[in-house]
């Protein structure tokens, strides 16, 4: 189980059609959810592309913050956090797929 620490919480992650050619694709699931929940609708789009999905703070396999504030909408779409997961996800990604290709 792949992760990215980011803002001291252990971001899961996992990257699908690691094989295929082209620029990976990272998906983000929706507010009290988890990437494991839309994987059947993603794996046929992994057969043609890399995909990237992680789960959000507090969602899935992630470490979940104490503080019930980091989990306001606007904390994660408008603050840091949410961009700074996605990015930290990406940049292990990029580290991995330079491995690859």
């Amino acid at each position: 189980m792949p992760t990215a620490a980011v803002n001291g919480l252990d971001i899961h992650y996992e990257v699908l059609g690691e094989d295929r050619p082209g620029t990976p694709l990272v998906l983000t699931h929706g507010f009290a959810s988890a990437s494991a929940f839309w994987r059947p609708e993603i794996e046929p789009l992994a057969e043609t592309r890399p995909l990237v999905v992680y789960d959000v703070r507090g969602h899935g396999k992630t470490t979940a913050p104490d503080d019930p504030e980091s989990y306001s909408l606007p904390a994660f779409a408008g603050g840091r956090a949410g961009r700074s997961e996605a990015r930290r996800v990406g940049e292990e990604c990029r580290s991995r797929w330079s491995s690859y290709h």
